[in-house]
């Protein structure tokens, strides 16, 4: 039986080219990236929290809008990236359900760094 693809071969695939790259980026970017003590998924969201805070003030729900992430994979990092003192979570005054998210100067310094 063979595969039902117009494509002759992986090869030959955008999608399949595509995983491909992305898999040998997230290697490169994990083997930079561990020295500083970051995933890249969590550099991923500091990188985005940095951008994001330039136009204001920034929380949950627009870092999912943003990077389209699954809103507890982005609950699940933010804890993480707190711990590690590189954000920090104070309260919402316009909406006392989400809490507004700032890179901390270690923060902006460690992700400046890995850029």
């Amino acid at each position: 039986m063979r595969l039902k693809t117009q494509f002759g071969s992986a090869e030959q695939s955008p999608a399949f080219l595509l995983w491909k790259a992305s898999n040998r980026l997230q290697r490169i970017h994990g083997r930079g990236l561990s020295e500083l003590g970051l995933t890249p998924t969590q550099f991923s969201l500091m990188m985005c929290l940095v951008y994001l805070q330039q136009d204001g003030a920034v929380n949950s729900a627009r870092i999912v809008q943003h990077t389209g992430m699954d809103k507890m994979a982005v609950s699940d990092l933010v804890k993480a990236l707190q711990k590690k003192r590189l954000l920090s979570k104070s309260a919402n005054p316009e909406d006392a359900r989400s809490s507004l998210i700032e890179a901390t100067a270690r923060g902006m310094a460690l992700t400046n760094s890995a850029v």
